[in-house]
């Protein structure tokens, strides 16, 4: 099919962050009729374009005809993580600007954060809105603190990658989110992927081995020892992803009751 040919138009963010909000389904198809008028009057033209400003507030058939319209002007509906990470970035924007306050941005974060696959980078705006939340007399602490959380945010071209280190019985003590990572799953050296095994290994050893405390080791400094062991491993496992990722590590309980 040929594609309408329409002379570029500076300005056509409006329409590109509608196909974002298209393709998350947030955006009411009653308002878009009011967009197709308003890049008419941009300059921005269509036979499908000219359509959809004439049609009716409540016609069902308005979100076609707008999706055909961007495509009839070379703006494709974005992928849905691609589309997310655009609003994300967005709000972040609306926040350092003062566009939005810190708290309603964060919240909004907070609100689709869990729908992106790389969420890891976003789990700060979760914590200070809760905060926020919970501690009035502190709020304008957390407020700096969101603003300068969204200036990072903007810094980056992708979210990172976050990679877990915890040890469990009979696992490989490498996570992302909830999955358990195999073995051969992440570019690392032989080495360390030897000494990752190592300390799973010990691990396992100390729940088949139970000794007297929480953590299942013989005495509180073999537990202490795992905890640093697991430390250090994923320091060497941050330097060897690079800055792509996030390494995370939930260290074994190591406190033993006291007798």
């Amino acid at each position: 099919m040929r594609r309408f040919e329409s002379p570029p138009v500076p300005d056509s963010d409006p329409l590109r962050r509608a196909a974002a909000l298209l393709a998350v389904d947030e955006h009411s198809y009653q308002d878009l009729a009011i967009l197709a008028v308003d890049a008419l009057i941009r300059g921005l033209d269509s036979p499908a374009l000219r359509e959809v400003a004439g049609m009716s507030l409540f016609d069902q058939d308005t979100r076609d005809r707008f999706v055909q319209a961007l495509g009839e002007l070379g703006i494709e509906i974005p992928d849905h993580q691609f589309a997310l990470w655009s609003l994300v970035r967005e709000k972040a924007a609306d926040i350092v600007s003062g566009r939005v306050s810190p708290y309603e941005g964060a919240g909004w974060i907070w609100s689709v954060h869990d729908q992106l696959q790389r969420e890891g980078d976003l789990r700060i705006f979760v914590g200070l809105a809760s905060e926020w939340d919970d501690h009035r007399a502190y709020r304008s602490e957390y407020d700096k603190q969101i603003i300068e959380a969204a200036r990072g945010l903007l810094a980056r071209v992708e979210l990172r990658r976050w990679v877990r280190i915890q040890a469990w019985s009979g696992r490989w003590p490498l996570w992302e989110r909830d999955r358990n990572l195999t073995d051969d799953e992440l570019p690392l050296t032989d080495e360390l992927r030897h000494d990752l095994a190592t300390w799973a290994a010990d691990f396992d050893s100390a729940q088949r081995e139970c000794g007297p405390g929480p953590s299942n080791f013989p005495a509180q400094t073999d537990a202490e020892a795992f905890v640093e062991r697991g430390s250090a491993l994923a320091a060497r496992l941050q330097t060897e992803l690079g800055d792509a990722w996030h390494v995370e590590y939930t260290p074994t309980p190591s406190a033993f009751p006291a007798r």
